[in-house]
């Protein structure tokens, strides 16, 4: 694979847009869960989340 216009390969980096920091994520999907909630839970819908994007990508 070729790499055009992007200069050397430690600034490659540096094209990629910042993501924006937010201050109250109270309106995310999983901040609705309540603290208590096992992390064990927690854990299982994140390895679901990569299953769907391994077999859909």
């Amino acid at each position: 694979m070729v790499k055009e216009g992007h200069g050397s390969g430690n600034e490659d980096h540096k094209s990629f847009n910042q993501f924006d920091v937010v201050q109250d994520y109270s309106d995310h999907h999983y901040a609705k869960t309540s603290p208590g909630k096992t992390t064990k839970d927690w854990a299982k819908t994140i390895q679901n989340e990569w299953k769907l994007l391994q077999r859909d990508l």
